[in-house]
């Protein structure tokens, strides 16, 4: 669960976007936006190889929801955007790739999404 609140409204250039690898999956970036946002996500990750094969290989299920709000405005009057989907995994020595598929569920659309960063 993550929560990221501004105490004031915000500029164009510095609201919070909703949507993406990164937030609720399932939706384009920054589909929704506003001056607060609620993000929960759960995985269930399986792997395929053994870790001692120096990598891990394996699939995965995900479901992702969010708000988002803006200053004055009451959280419990945002919609909850929501996703769903599934991916495979590769975590090798020094790096993590994630490949999923998501449906944004009600106005979202079947996206593709790629993501990779470093593990250590």
């Amino acid at each position: 669960v993550q929560y990221i609140t501004a105490d004031a409204a915000l500029p164009p250039y510095e609201r919070l976007l909703l949507g993406g690898s990164s937030t609720v999956r399932g939706f384009r970036t920054g589909s929704f936006d506003g001056d607060r946002m609620l993000i929960t996500s759960a995985d269930v990750r399986v792997p395929i190889t053994s870790v001692l094969s120096g990598a891990k290989l394996g699939v995965s299920v995900f479901a992702d929801a969010g708000q988002v709000w803006d200053v004055g405005a009451s959280r419990e009057d945002a919609d909850w955007h929501r996703g769903v989907g599934a991916g495979v995994f590769l975590i090798a020595q020094f790096v993590a790739i994630n490949l999923d598929v998501a449906r944004g569920l009600k106005t979202g659309d079947t996206r593709v999404h790629l993501s990779s960063g470093f593990t250590f």
